[in-house]
């Protein structure tokens, strides 16, 4: 019995120690993967910075933790948090889980020399799905205690917000196919002034799921909305809720945009 406790201990440790052998290499591939798609972008014109980086997880998944991350495409779209974790399991590095604490904001800048903010200052969470060539796939992002200006003007509050965006694994070729599938929701929606009539300031419950028809436009854009447009582009909401006040509402159907 003696024998066979130390040949277990001797066991469970080589298992400990070959598991963190693994993981360590695990990490390695991990962080030069990160620094792969970091400088693949910025190839591309992203401006990718941050403070410090530190690798955790161990045992469960490999952690990037990175301190003051900021991202900007080239159209000028910025993600700023204080505090991320990038989370994935060994040599699935396509997928990855984000956790930002401490603060997030998302800057979307418009042609009218306006921007949309979109923040909080609670924990934010995030799914990621990469294509082999780097590009997304598949992103979600949830928000608690978000809050959005328009400017300089409040745009809308939310307890909850949730918004999930998915690209076809074949790009659409007409508008026959989707470009684009959108699904989001917001819990206790706080309206700004001049949209709370009749039904009142805060909305209980919105949802939505659509698809964006055919090759996706930019929305910031007049020109590429009208394009698509012309061509025969068009949103299909698949379900569209809302619990206004007294008001609940629930449609679904297709849409149309015009060049307002």
């Amino acid at each position: 019995m003696q024998r066979f406790g130390t040949a277990a201990i001797v066991m469970v440790v080589s298992i400990f120690v070959l598991w963190w052998i693994i993981w360590t290499i695990g990490a390695v591939q991990y962080r030069r993967f990160i620094d792969n798609w970091i400088e693949a972008h910025r190839a591309l014109g992203y401006q990718v910075t941050y403070d410090n980086r530190d690798t955790e997880g161990f045992p469960h998944y490999i952690t990037l933790h990175f301190g003051n991350f900021v991202l900007i495409n080239p159209d000028g779209i910025r993600i700023h948090a204080n505090d991320v974790s990038l989370a994935a399991f060994p040599w699935h590095w396509r997928n990855f889980n984000a956790k930002l604490k401490h603060g997030f904001e998302l800057v979307i800048p418009f042609t009218n020399d306006k921007t949309l903010l979109i923040s909080t200052d609670a924990i934010a969470r995030n799914h990621t799905e990469l294509e082999e060539n780097g590009d997304w796939k598949f992103m979600d992002l949830e928000l608690t205690d978000a809050k959005a200006l328009w400017g300089q003007e409040p745009f809308f509050g939310a307890r909850k917000f949730e918004i999930a965006l998915e690209r076809p694994d074949i790009a659409p070729q007409d508008h026959t196919q989707p470009g684009l599938t959108i699904t989001g929701s917001a819990d206790n929606l706080s309206l700004p002034p001049g949209l709370d009539a009749p039904f009142g300031p805060q909305a209980a419950k919105i949802e939505t799921s659509l698809r964006v028809m055919g090759p996706v436009p930019d929305p910031r854009l007049k020109t590429s909305v009208t394009a698509w447009n012309t061509s025969g582009g068009v949103v299909e909401f698949d379900r569209f809720f809302l619990q206004w006040g007294s008001l609940i509402f629930s449609a679904k159907g297709t849409l149309g945009l015009d060049d307002d």
